[in-house]
């Protein structure tokens, strides 16, 4: 609700242009079939959001660009970078080529077969995550999901923590990569060279 609320401020001027619900083929959801396809209401030029949540300051997003549709809560943005917080401390930073962020009721994410409830996000396209333990983890995609307090996808991955190096299929994670699950794993240590 308080997301729902944050990013309701960035677009209350608008006046309502629609969303337009398409067919998209080869894939199904519970609502006979359909996906959001985004018609942007408002587009902010660079832009900053951030959430505060009971907590403080839960995340924020700086983006060169953004797009916003009311109707639907979401926000959508390319060359994003989203820095996340615990206890207004900051835990992790995401990078990612395109990315969505839902502040309404639940929706599927554009051109995946992944709900999106509210204050969930699907990040994709050359993704990286950094923690401040050190850890980074790259991946194709990832689902951000609020209400569990984990990131999860199933493409390929690769953490890298110290001398480490793990590779996988899928995973599932807390944001701050303290806690990791990679399926179908591939651990690598190098050693240090005389």
């Amino acid at each position: 609700m308080a997301l729902r609320s944050a990013l309701f401020l960035f677009i209350v001027f608008l006046v309502p242009l629609g969303c337009n619900r398409a067919k998209a083929p080869g894939k199904a959801s519970p609502d006979q079939n359909t996906q959001m396809e985004i018609t942007p209401q408002l587009t902010m030029s660079p832009v900053r959001v951030q959430f505060f949540g009971e907590t403080g300051l839960e995340w924020e997003m700086d983006a060169p660009e953004a797009k916003g549709v009311s109707r639907s809560d979401i926000l959508s943005a390319r060359n994003l970078t989203i820095n996340l917080f615990e206890g207004g401390i900051k835990s992790t930073k995401i990078t990612a080529d395109e990315g969505f962020i839902n502040s309404g009721t639940t929706i599927w994410a554009p051109g995946s077969m992944l709900p999106l409830n509210g204050g969930d996000m699907f990040l994709h396209g050359h993704v990286v995550v950094s923690s401040t333990e050190p850890a980074r983890l790259t991946t194709d995609w990832i689902n951000y999901r609020k209400s569990r307090g984990v990131i999860v996808s199933t493409a390929p991955v690769e953490l890298i923590r110290g001398k480490t190096e793990t590779k996988g299929n899928g995973l599932e994670a807390t944001p701050d990569l303290r806690s990791v699950k990679i399926f179908n794993e591939t651990l690598v240590i190098h050693g240090e060279e005389n």
